[in-house]
């Protein structure tokens, strides 16, 4: 049987030695550990600073900055073009795209083992987000798995618009412009990010108006239409296979709270 094992890592062991004028500077920068068949294999890529005379701090951060933007493409490249990791692998068409977190590979791990199912979040703006929970899971843990994705898909649409402001920062008058002309239901999205931030979203108010509900995959949906709803899932202690029937590849969405007398 095929076991795959994936860890990553980032030991940064900087150390600082310095010899007269100079100072030697060693970083250990990301690895990747893979086992097959219990053959283990080991790719690591070090970089050395050594013997080189660094006039400031900004030229040390520009050296480091460079430094992970090489290592994070090579490493896209080998997951790529490996048999078994090539679903790691980010699909987006930046510069420089963002390598996938530790709750990303666990998150593949246990959808490879069958231990976790696959949902599809649809978002108001026909935005379509994968959540992955435990086939146990409550609607409880539910509810956190789609902060999580929700979260991560808004920083990501903010990285992708080139800015990252404070809140209250006044964003460039150019890309202000350029949403205001279009009608696009992502583009307004993009245009309140420019005036906040994610940490500013209150999931304690969207949780007490809102719940998640099934949808009904067989339902033909028109166009700019709400999707036909199965069922509400309310009760957060119910677990989402036994009382909501839940499956792997269901598609759930935001309604409104019901009010119970």
């Amino acid at each position: 049987m095929l076991s795959k094992t994936v860890s990553f890592w980032h030991p940064c062991d900087l150390n600082a030695s310095e010899t007269s004028d100079h100072k030697t500077w060693v970083r250990l920068l990301p690895s990747i550990h893979v086992s097959q068949w219990n053959k283990p294999s080991l790719i690591c890529f070090r970089y050395h600073y050594s013997a080189h005379k660094l006039e400031s701090e900004e030229e040390l951060l520009e050296r480091t900055n460079d430094l992970y933007c090489k290592v994070e493409r090579q490493l896209t490249v080998i997951l790529k073009n490996d048999q078994f990791l090539c679903d790691l692998a980010p699909s987006t068409s930046q510069d420089l795209p963002r390598l996938p977190s530790a709750k990303h590979v666990d998150d593949l791990l246990r959808l490879h083992f069958g231990q976790a199912m696959k949902l599809t979040l649809l978002r108001g703006d026909d935005v379509e987000l994968p959540v992955v929970v435990s086939i146990t899971a409550r609607v409880r843990e539910l509810q956190r798995a789609v902060q999580f994705v929700t979260t991560e898909y808004l920083n990501q649409l903010t990285r992708s618009m080139g800015i990252w402001g404070s809140p209250g920062q006044r964003p460039p008058q150019q890309v202000v412009q350029n949403l205001l002309r279009t009608n696009n239901k992502t583009d307004d999205v993009k245009f309140s990010l420019l005036f906040t931030s994610t940490k500013f979203i209150s999931w304690k108010h969207v949780w007490k108006t809102k719940c998640l509900a099934l949808v009904n995959p067989h339902a033909v949906r028109v166009q700019a239409s709400a999707p036909t709803i199965l069922c509400r899932m309310d009760d957060l202690n119910a677990q989402l296979q036994d009382r909501y029937h839940v499956r792997n590849g269901a598609v759930i969405t935001f309604v409104n709270r019901l009010k119970r007398k």
